[in-house]
């Protein structure tokens, strides 16, 4: 309870979502298409989970209809990896000649483990999308051959993308919960939840908790897709299909 004060704040500060102007700036920017189609993605996945069983053609339609939103945001995501890599290069330090390299600290390595794993992650998504459109095929065998080969290897690199995503995750979850924590020393209780007629002691605590639960629900989702299967491996059966996509409509 001790954080509505700040969810209040910080949505006050925020743009009404009566007003086209403010869909307009989230969709002018490529993180803000990225979550307005990975919200149409999971909302898609749930209609196709809700209609199984029930009707066949619209469990279907939005079965396709989520691969498309799948892909799509992959083409969104081409030399992301570059973006992690520069971040690397530049948060810890290290030369272009790889001669100077930083003091060790544990921060530091997990930063480099989250930014290593994103950097990775891009990369192998990038790879995926090549390959769904044809480019790593081999047009010397026949049609069967292709696919079969094209199947193999993306199942391979999904694996890869999925772990490096979940390690990536895994990292970031320490570094935003320690960041938290160092926030509410910084501000107490008391005044946090004081007054603040600019709202920017709101605002940062919000954001901090929402980065926060953003880094579970993603945790929870890749703790369920293919190469980590983690509930599969715990329970026997993979996470509630209902479960899986709320966490990606949350985050």
């Amino acid at each position: 309870l001790d954080i509505l004060p700040d969810v209040f704040a910080a949505l006050s500060s925020k743009k009404s979502p009566k007003y086209f102007d403010a869909w307009a700036s989230l969709v002018l920017t490529l993180d803000g298409r990225d979550k307005a189609t990975k919200f149409l993605q999971y909302s898609s996945r749930l209609l196709a989970w809700y209609y199984a069983g029930r009707n066949s053609s619209h469990q279907k339609r939005f079965a396709s209809l989520k691969q498309s939103f799948a892909l799509s945001r992959k083409a969104f995501r081409l030399g992301r990896s570059f973006i992690e890599l520069d971040r690397f290069r530049k948060r810890h330090r290290i030369s272009k000649s790889l001669r100077s390299l930083p003091s060790f600290s544990f921060d530091k390595f997990v930063d480099a483990i989250r930014l290593v794993g994103l950097a990775a992650f891009w990369g192998l998504d990038n790879l995926l999308f090549l390959s769904a459109a044809g480019m790593t095929d081999n047009y010397l065998r026949n049609v069967a051959n292709r696919h079969r080969e094209r199947n193999s290897f993306e199942t391979t690199v999904n694996a890869l993308a999925n772990q490096s995503y979940f390690v990536s995750g895994l990292a970031s979850l320490w570094i935003n919960i320690k960041a938290l924590l160092d926030f509410r020393k910084e501000y107490p209780l008391i005044e946090v939840n004081a007054v603040d007629p600019h709202h920017e002691i709101q605002t940062r605590y919000f954001s901090l908790c929402t980065t926060v639960l953003k880094n579970v629900c993603d945790i929870v989702v890749f703790s369920n897709n293919h190469g980590i299967d983690l509930w599969k491996h715990c329970y026997g059966s993979k996470l509630s299909e209902v479960v899986h996509c709320l966490c990606g409509l949350t985050s």
